[in-house]
């Protein structure tokens, strides 16, 4: 029988002679005399060893992190023990903590949740990410293999005749909708935020303002400019001029394509439009229909790299803008402010970054092959594509511009042109957007004198 806590103590004032048999053994599990008083001995049933060992696999686990879904009757063994371990409090110092057998580690080291455990995830997400772009590579392949490449100049108002029903849908996943967003962008560049174009500055003695949309497709563009001059007059009119009235066309979209332009009616017609955005056939290169000087502002979006003669039809956009405020002796006689071109188009990307290599990757390659599945027509979509890469890159397409020599004709000069004077353009700005693969340029006409020494 154990002895009593006085015992012990009158024992502990003795020379330690029996100190041994006072200090339970560490081996037994028991704690040392300073921290709990000793424990007897007691032969442990077999109920109180399976407790025992399920209580020391949950504290392993705990301790591990590990779940052990071989151990499912231990786990069931564990609830009914926690249920009897109800208002128990482990006393367990420290220093006795319990330590797994070798056994019992290498089960918890087998059994643990690696620490990877989102690598073999991240794998699959990344295959399931580059899949598609290399089935539209090997797509984009075998049309280039089987159909012969469009002539350069393919992008005629017949062919998008063939496409135009469709023609915005596809415009819209191919460019994952953010065409539109480019187009407003245009528009703010062209009318102001605050709609200055409209202001009594712009319009010929205090008329309307006259803006032309060229390749104005299914008047997209056309019908932003409307939405603008709207706003601004039908809170300030001009005077004599009503609002609703056929003389406050505001808008002339022009196009090559006459199924592209029905679209763009339709359309003019939903948004009631009608009195303000006017739409014709018309090609940007041959404008002999419009008189000099007649409109404040030119916009052309995305469609002057289907234009072969790029010069010609720049030159033609800047005899139909107004220039008198560029004559001095005229400039009097007019209100007129500068008159503004603004050109949004596509080109390819030549930076090195990674966006840039993954744009330039979706135009070479995506855009023809979910063209060709989307329209049925895959000769028309790698016209598109072709054109892209056929594009004077943003410097040297402004290099273009500014270097334009232009016939002038002369002012009050029955239509006689000006031997040492010719017409150009100053680009003020070029807007990137979307990685570098979108251009908006902005530009005013100006007249250039040879000067001889």
């Amino acid at each position: 029988m154990a002895p009593t806590t006085r015992q012990a103590a009158k024992k502990a004032d003795s020379p330690a002679e029996n100190v041994e048999s006072l200090t339970p053994s560490i081996s037994e599990g028991t704690a040392s005399p300073a921290m709990a008083p000793p424990l007897t001995r007691k032969k442990m049933t077999k109920k109180e060893k399976q407790e025992a060992l399920a209580r020391a696999r949950r504290w392993a686990e705990r301790r591990h992190g590990t779940d052990d879904p071989e151990n499912e009757e231990v786990t069931e063994e564990n609830e009914e023990v926690d249920e009897n371990d109800k208002g128990l409090v482990d006393i367990t110092p420290p220093s006795l903590e319990y330590h797994p057998s070798p056994e019992i580690m290498m089960t918890n080291q087998k059994t643990s949740r690696p620490s990877n455990v989102g690598v073999g995830s991240s794998r699959y997400f990344f295959i399931l990410a580059i899949l598609p772009v290399a089935v539209m590579i090997i797509a984009s392949r075998f049309l280039y293999a089987t159909i012969s490449p469009p002539p350069s100049d393919y992008g005629s108002g017949s062919m998008f005749d063939l496409i135009a029903i469709r023609y915005d849908f596809i415009n819209r996943a191919l460019a994952l909708n953010l065409d539109v967003s480019w187009r407003r962008r245009l528009v703010k560049e062209v009318v102001g935020a605050e709609g200055e174009i409209f202001s009594a500055g712009h319009g010929d003695n205090g008329g309307m303002v006259k803006i032309l949309d060229l390749a104005t497709g299914t008047a997209d563009v056309a019908i932003l400019l409307g939405k603008a001059a709207a706003r601004y007059y039908e809170n300030s009119p001009p005077p004599g001029i009503s609002s609703t009235s056929a003389d406050a066309t505001i808008v002339l979209g022009l196009d090559p394509s006459q199924n592209m332009l029905n679209v763009g009616t339709s359309k003019v017609q939903s948004e009631d439009l009608t009195h303000i955005v006017r739409l014709q056939l018309g090609d940007a290169r041959n404008l002999d229909s419009i008189e000099d000087d007649t409109f404040d502002a030119v916009t052309m979006s995305f469609g002057i790299r289907n234009v072969p003669e790029k010069e010609m039809a720049l030159c033609e956009i800047h005899r139909v803008l107004k220039k008198r405020h560029l004559f001095p002796h005229l400039r009097a006689q007019s209100n007129t402010e500068e008159s503004k071109l603004a050109i949004l188009e596509f080109s390819e990307p030549t930076g090195t970054g990674i966006m840039a290599m993954l744009a330039r990757l979706y135009v070479r390659h995506c855009v023809p092959a979910i063209g060709a599945i989307l329209s049925g027509r895959p000769k028309e979509y790698m016209h598109l594509q072709k054109s892209i890469a056929d594009f004077p890159s943003p410097t040297e397409f402004v290099k273009l511009m500014e270097h334009l020599k232009c016939p002038t004709k002369k002012v009050g000069g029955d239509g006689e042109l000006e031997i040492d004077t010719f017409g150009s353009f100053r680009v003020t700005e070029v807007i990137n957007l979307n990685f570098g693969s979108v251009q908006i340029y902005a530009a005013t006409p100006i007249l250039k004198k040879f000067v001889t020494e």
